[in-house]
């Protein structure tokens, strides 16, 4: 575990930077006056950056080792958040955050799978994405607080300025990661070796549409809310702990990860994803009253490590390498995470044609409502009532193993 531990260091510290860069950022856009489509389309440079980093590393790159990737995505990520914090234009920004984007996509995936190289019969898988998701939920969401108290005091720039310092400390505990040899997988033709348990198609088209009406909700929240904050007269350390506390839900639930995870894949935790992602919708969408957006923030923070874990699952067990799952996995993230772009789109549209502001700002997440029920019907059809049809990665106990009801 010393290894996966050391690698998760490294994992906090890109995450802390993360997040700071990820809550400057509509900071940064709405100090500059720009438009809510402008806004949209700078917050998607990232997923969009990083959904294509990970789609071509993960092949390009797939004999390369992981800590030579994880370098080279540090460096571009120090590039990508120092031009960011020099940027006073659209397109400098929108450039400066498809390299950051392009920078994730060589660190997440990779750094995951770097750390399931170490997977042991005393160390089990879900053991280390324990540790992975711990390291860099609570890291990005230390960022993001961080961030917005600093952006609240006018440090909009210096913040992306501290981003590529901290990413700079990330890179330099990967280059002095002590030597050690990952523990070697039997590959199936070995002696010994069990058949690898395949996931089917149906339940990993299941998992990912969870995680991408989850990451769509979070990414509009992160980024579009900003507008709806603003127009409700309210500072930027309103957005860090909004921020900040979607992750202290992710962590929460990750830490309590041994007691949900036998039952990822059943229909009814997707029911229940999508019960709290519409509720939280609603508040976002006409509540200013900040306990109660607190409440729905952290709710949803619970209901994403549900969807993260689903997916992560989903892909690896599916795949035939980790690797492979965990670029899939994010790459996949990336395309979740460019809602912003489609909300930014609808909000602009909404305002040419005479709606009034506030009914056009709620108007991203009254759609995300929709598109979560249509997503629903669709995994009701995709997933099986039994629980040989539908296991993802941990069995359901014994008392349990009859049709859904």
């Amino acid at each position: 575990m010393r290894d996966v531990r050391f690698i998760a260091v490294a994992v906090a510290l890109y995450g802390f930077a993360n997040g700071l860069l990820l809550n400057a950022t509509p900071q940064a856009v709405l100090s500059l006056k720009l438009s809510s489509a402008q806004l949209g389309m700078i917050a998607t440079g990232v997923p969009v950056g990083y959904t294509l980093s990970c789609l071509i590393a993960g092949r390009v790159l797939s004999g390369v080792r992981a800590k030579y990737v994880i370098i080279a995505g540090t460096l571009v990520a120090i590039a990508g958040q120092l031009a960011m914090s020099q940027a006073r234009s659209p397109v400098v920004c929108v450039i400066a955050q498809l390299s950051c984007g392009t920078a994730g996509g060589l660190f997440w995936p990779f750094a995951s799978s770097w750390m399931l190289d170490f997977q042991s019969a005393d160390v089990s898988k879900a053991r280390i994405l324990r540790h992975y998701n711990v390291a860099w939920t609570s890291a990005t969401s230390c960022g993001m607080f961080s961030s917005g108290m600093l952006c609240q005091r006018g440090y909009i720039f210096e913040t992306l300025e501290l981003a590529a310092a901290v990413v700079a400390l990330s890179m330099l505990t990967v280059l002095i990661f002590p030597k050690s040899t990952a523990h070697a997988t039997p590959k199936p033709d070995q002696p010994g070796a069990k058949p690898a348990s395949r996931l089917g198609l149906a339940l990993l088209i299941a998992a990912v549409m969870a995680n991408f009406v989850a990451l769509g909700t979070r990414a509009v929240l992160w980024n579009n809310y900003a507008e709806l904050n603003a127009f409700y007269h309210f500072g930027a350390e309103r957005m860090g702990f909004i921020t900040a506390l979607s992750l202290g839900g992710q962590v929460t639930a990750f830490l309590l990860g041994h007691f949900y995870e036998p039952w990822l894949g059943l229909r009814r935790m997707y029911v229940v994803i999508a019960i709290v992602l519409i509720g939280a919708n609603l508040v976002f969408a006409f509540s200013e009253y900040l306990p109660l957006i607190l409440a729905a923030t952290f709710m949803l923070g619970l209901t994403l490590a549900l969807a993260f874990q689903t997916a992560i699952f989903a892909a690896i067990q599916f795949f035939s390498s980790p690797r492979a799952g965990t670029t899939f996995h994010e790459a996949c993230i990336g395309v979740g995470s460019m809602m912003p772009l489609m909300a930014g789109q609808l909000v602009a549209f909404l305002k040419t044609k005479g709606v009034e502001p506030i009914e056009s700002l709620r108007a991203p997440f009254l759609c995300l409502i929709a598109l979560i029920l249509a997503f629903l019907a669709v995994q009701m059809v995709l997933v099986g009532r039994r629980l040989a049809q539908r296991a993802l990665f941990t069995p359901v106990p014994s008392a349990v193993v009859h049709p859904e009801t």
